[in-house]
């Protein structure tokens, strides 16, 4: 999951919410305006937190689940709340004592391995343990400068390789394997996990309808599932939130986890049968 925007109003600036709730009284927005003021008041009311429902996919079903957390604010394609606020001290904390947290580094400094050594290093601090993987914003990647950034600030796992706009495996396999290093011709320690499905891919940038981002997540977790690799499915937590930004986003969410749940119990049941006596 990308942490983009921890949360849609709590602990945002005083001034997006006044303009934001000034908008939305001259618009006669009031079911809105109810969400806002709750909102500000307590964390829980928040459209943007759905916490729980992530970290229940790792105490249901025992799902590896990480959280990448943007560590910067105040810019335009940077916008999440502070790092030193208490808002996001108390969402780290409960992140980071039930899921893995990793780094998601902002666009506006991503090529300056200092600078993304800072934010680690601020992130590591928020939490008090050890960062070790990261997924750039937007999926970016730039061959083969983003993998040795990585490399030098210490990150053991990426999971950036997949496209932001059109499902597919992006490297040719479903297999996590080390990034080698062309120019330095050298195997690094870096691994790399593929990543085919992100949900603004399969929705928004395909513009597909609810039923064509179901089936297309199948088919792609289907093939997964029968030659043995890991599928790495991407989510933000605003996207699986019940709310205007994305509608069905919480319907998609539940229904995609409810059918590889599914899936895989089958498959297990199946070679339990198979290897019995």
């Amino acid at each position: 999951f990308d942490i983009d925007h921890a949360y849609a109003y709590h602990a945002k600036s005083f001034w997006k919410n006044f303009g934001g709730l000034t908008r939305d009284i001259l618009l006669l927005k009031s079911e809105k305006v109810l969400r806002r003021l709750l909102s500000l008041w307590d964390a829980r009311y928040d459209p943007f937190n759905t916490y729980d429902d992530i970290i229940n996919l790792k105490k249901r079903y025992k799902f590896h689940v990480i959280c990448f957390w943007q560590p910067v604010s105040g810019e335009k394609l940077n916008a999440n709340i502070r790092l030193n606020s208490e808002a996001a001290k108390r969402l780290l904390k409960k992140l980071s004592n039930n899921v893995e947290v990793g780094l998601h580094p902002s666009t506006s400094q991503f090529w300056r391995p200092q600078a993304i050594e800072i934010e680690k290093n601020n992130l590591q601090k928020a939490i008090h343990q050890p960062i070790h993987s990261a997924r750039t914003h937007f999926l970016s990647l730039r061959m083969p400068e983003t993998y040795q950034v990585m490399e030098e600030c210490g990150i053991l796992e990426d999971f950036s390789m997949g496209w932001p706009t059109v499902s597919g495996f992006r490297a040719g396999t479903c297999f996590p394997f080390q990034f080698f290093d062309l120019k330095k011709q050298k195997l690094s320690n870096l691994l790399i996990y593929p990543t085919p499905c992100m949900d603004g891919a399969l929705y928004e940038g395909e513009n597909r309808k609810d039923e064509d981002f179901l089936s297309e997540l199948k088919r792609y977790f289907d093939l997964v599932l029968n030659l043995g690799g890991v599928f790495v499915s991407h989510w933000h937590n605003h996207t699986i939130a019940k709310n205007d930004y994305w509608p069905n986003g919480n319907y998609l969410f539940e229904s995609s986890i409810n059918y590889i749940v599914t899936q895989e119990y089958q498959k297990s049941s199946t070679n339990s049968v198979g290897t019995s006596d």
